[in-house]
């Protein structure tokens, strides 16, 4: 059980992705006997309050529901196959309010229904100390920011891909990984450029916009990790990223 801000939670087995929306009560369940299959379930649900000049206030509800599904193939000694795929059911409506305080209905209503969104990937060993992966992700990311009308972005759509490479030394007390990335998502959420920094909304937050189609990010990183006691480690790492808008 998760009540709070947002959480993200990546399976580095079959790196497996949910990020609840950042409000409300989120909940996650997953089954594992074995490291694999994997399956689960997650649901969320909350409501933003955000008061509109003219009207007593609006309440915004999100609502999602998910269920998840992995697996690990192995095809031959050193090439597994991961497989999974979340399915997502995802609602956003508003409740109106007049001066009065009374109720005076629902409107603004955004549903997605059966959305997929798998995930695929493959990892070889190439002798014992190195291993090369490519994965692939398809993003489907319900979005708590509003815009200036009070109401909820849509979600944040995309995919991600990954090819890399893990050397483990000395019984893998020295671990290396180079990784490469490119991610592109739609509707990701930015400050609205069209209002002026002071701009804010009754509930004193920023209004927000969706960017452009097509957002375009290429990252490197490389991380070290040294295991010189078993109470003693050292980590190191370094990214670097490049984004293009509406590219």
């Amino acid at each position: 059980l998760f009540v709070g801000r947002v959480r993200c939670v990546k399976r580095t087995a079959g790196e497996l992705v949910h990020c609840a929306p950042s409000e409300g009560l989120a909940w996650n369940v997953g089954v594992a006997p074995l490291a694999f299959p994997v399956l689960g379930a997650g649901v969320a649900v909350g409501s933003k309050h955000v008061p509109v000049v003219g009207q007593r206030a609006v309440q915004l509800h999100f609502k999602t529901l998910g269920f998840f599904a992995g697996t690990r193939l192995n095809i031959i000694d050193p090439l597994n196959v991961i497989m999974g795929l979340r399915l997502s059911d995802y609602k956003t409506y508003r409740d109106n309010y007049g001066k009065d305080g009374q109720f005076t209905g629902v409107s603004n209503e955004l549903r997605t229904r059966n959305e997929i969104t798998p995930y695929f990937g493959v990892t070889y060993d190439i002798n014992h100390n190195l291993t090369a992966y490519p994965t692939y992700t398809r993003l489907f990311q319900p979005q708590s920011y509003t815009d200036i009308t009070a109401n909820f972005l849509d979600p944040n759509t995309g995919f991600n891909r990954e090819i890399g490479l893990k050397v483990s030394l000395m019984e893998e007390a020295l671990q290396f990984s180079l990784a490469a990335f490119e991610t592109r998502q739609n509707n990701r959420a930015v400050l609205d450029p069209s209002m002026p920094d002071d701009c804010l909304l009754h509930d004193s937050s920023r209004p927000y916009g969706s960017s452009d189609t097509g957002n375009k990010t290429k990252s490197l990183t490389v991380d070290l990790n040294c295991a010189r006691t078993n109470n003693c480690n050292m980590f190191s790492s370094y990214s670097d990223a490049i984004t293009n808008n509406g590219a």
